[in-house]
């Protein structure tokens, strides 16, 4: 199906990239909570749901992971990678599972912005269907000679529960995306796309000592 004509925001571009929930391959003891996570993403159902419950721990309070400060130029912003956490490296807490899911969606402006798609990929898990939209959105705009400009994400209120503990983790945060354009060949603006809002579900695994994201689910705020 062809987008719709006019400005889409950055969100927007999130969410109609996921028309379809991520498949998750867990084992069996925690493939049914994870799922039912996901299905309460899609259906808009509160989290507080008895049918989704978690066997894990959940973060007592919101975190707010620092973002850096945007300055006037978006574009030089959005072309610089983010900081590589150090909870990239572990262990599996629900600290660490919040910071990794944040730093994965700081990602999405840059490897828009440069193309450079290696620690998307790294981090990007077989079955995680919007990951993977993205490295082929990616990779036509590189065919094209086009690529975004603007975009940063500043995440707040970031919280996390653990349905397996120390091995699947659900992350949600809210988010706000700066405007975003859309760059030919030459640099000129060809779409621009406004500030949006919103919060992204995250289901981020520990797996053989690496972390990896298995589905993503974006809603913009009504």
């Amino acid at each position: 199906m062809d987008d719709p004509p006019g400005p889409m925001s950055a969100l927007d571009r999130f969410a109609r990239m996921l028309r379809i929930v991520t498949a998750i391959r867990l084992p069996r003891t925690s493939a049914a909570l994870v799922v039912g996570f996901l299905l309460a993403g899609c259906t808009n159902a509160p989290a507080s749901d008895p049918s989704i419950a978690p066997t894990g721990a959940a973060s007592s309070t919101p975190t707010s992971v620092p973002t850096p400060t945007a300055s006037a130029d978006a574009d030089a912003d959005a072309a610089i990678p983010p900081d590589r956490p150090t909870a990239l490296d572990g262990p599996a807490t629900v600290e660490n599972a919040e910071t990794v899911a944040v730093y994965f969606q700081r990602l999405y402006p840059y490897v828009y912005a440069t193309g450079d798609i290696s620690e998307w990929k790294t981090l990007t898990d077989p079955d995680c269907i919007f990951c993977h939209s993205v490295l082929s959105e990616v990779a036509q705009l590189e065919q094209v000679g086009q690529r975004m400009r603007g975009g940063l994400i500043t995440a707040s209120d970031v919280t996390a529960l653990e349905p397996d503990p120390g091995h699947v983790f659900h992350v949600t945060f809210h988010v706000e995306v700066e405007p975003t354009e859309l760059l030919d060949t030459t640099g000129a603006v060809i779409q621009s796309n406004p500030a949006s809002v919103g919060t992204i579900d995250t289901i981020v695994i520990w797996e053989d000592g690496t972390w990896v994201v298995r589905g993503v689910t974006p809603t913009q705020a009504s």
